[in-house]
């Protein structure tokens, strides 16, 4: 992505490489992949797909391990998949607010932090504990 267009993108949370793949090829600038989608090689094999941005969280959660940022086997994903994806020279992005450092080691050049609903739902849960003491 240059600095002097405006990049479009899609999120794919149908966990369905062809769907990604589909989404890709329509002329997106970057696919948000939301869940385990598999083949990531026919993925970053489109033509014009400058970034892919990683959803830790959806990822874990869709292999039954939400959050489990210490497992192995999603370590070893993750780091697997940001290796792909840096050496097709791809931008990788990231949808995850913890653990910042540790991505950008992985080789993430941006970073989408706090969505919408999780800023929304701290926010009440710190509401409704200052009111609960």
């Amino acid at each position: 992505m240059r600095r002097d267009e405006f990049p479009i993108g899609a999120v794919v949370g149908l966990a369905d490489p062809t769907v990604t793949e589909l989404a890709a090829n329509v002329g997106f600038d970057f696919v948000f992949i939301d869940g385990e989608h598999g083949d990531i090689d026919r993925i970053l094999a489109l033509d014009g797909l400058d970034s892919i941005m990683i959803g830790p969280y959806d990822f874990s959660a869709s292999m039954g391990k939400a959050g489990q940022w210490d497992d192995p086997e999603l370590r070893a994903i993750f780091d697997d998949a940001c290796r792909r994806i840096r050496a097709a020279g791809v931008m990788l992005g990231v949808a995850l607010d913890v653990r910042a450092e540790e991505w950008r080691a992985r080789g993430a050049q941006w970073m989408a932090v706090k969505g919408d609903m999780t800023a929304l739902v701290e926010r009440w849960r710190e509401v409704i504990r200052s009111l609960k003491r």
